[in-house]
């Protein structure tokens, strides 16, 4: 059983991440924590193997001062950014700082027990491996990303590979109608492979400011994601 610290400070959005955490069966709720020395105490005294970090807290720059109190403790735990930040500057920060996931709010149970899951799976087959190990298990130990897994039922592998393409090319981040033009897929395809890989780290999506109405989004690869042949095996 691997421990998971939840720091958050807005209480409906704790208890839905504690559910999430209690609900897979290969973790368990190590603490609660609302508040930026809440957080760095417990995670000092109960020594958590991953934390779901909210980077707002009180302060701007809260949830990267836990993350710097985290990584001096003895056995720094691993980091999941829950977060409202869509700036790209954030993302590449949280990045070099070496998290697992980043995931925006507002965020699905789903996209939660999928990171989850993902995290689970890693840890495990990283506790399974020998004792020692090759370049390219070592290269998937210091990027995470870098691994094989299963599409959902309804995903291709080939449609998946398309709109990773047009966003691969794009110059900038890109509406989903261009994204599906490009990709000679229908709108709503197009959101379903955008959300999945949102839910991945693979993409990232960006507010489009200065537009009316409702609000818009922009699609864009994550800076911390790197193609690989296994990124979307199917």
């Amino acid at each position: 059983m691997f421990g998971v610290l939840v720091v958050e400070d807005k209480d409906v959005i704790a208890r839905l991440l504690a559910t999430c955490v209690t609900g897979n069966r290969w973790l368990t709720l190590a603490g609660v924590a609302a508040t930026e020395q809440a957080a760095i105490d417990m995670a000092g005294r109960l020594s958590p193997d991953l934390v779901l970090l909210d980077f707002g807290l009180s302060t701007a720059t809260g949830g990267f001062d836990v993350w710097r109190a985290l990584h001096e403790l003895e056995r720094p735990p691993d980091v999941i950014a829950v977060t409202a930040a869509t700036d790209m500057s954030t993302v590449e920060r949280a990045r070099r700082c070496g998290a697992f996931g980043y995931v925006v709010k507002p965020f699905t149970c789903a996209t939660i027990d999928a990171k989850l899951a993902d995290y689970t799976s890693f840890r495990r087959s990283v506790m399974a491996a020998p004792t020692r190990a090759d370049q390219s298990a070592i290269d998937r130990r210091f990027n995470p990303r870098h691994r094989s897994c299963s599409l959902p039922a309804g995903l291709l592998a080939e449609t998946l590979e398309s709109v990773v393409a047009v966003l691969q090319a794009a110059e900038g981040p890109l509406r989903a109608s261009t994204i599906a033009e490009r990709a000679n897929v229908e709108r709503g395809t197009a959101n379903r492979y955008l959300t999945y890989l949102c839910d991945q780290g693979i993409a990232v999506r960006v507010p489009e400011h200065g537009r009316p109405g409702h609000p818009a989004y922009l699609y864009t690869l994550s800076p911390s994601w790197t193609p690989e042949p296994d990124d979307t095996a199917s």
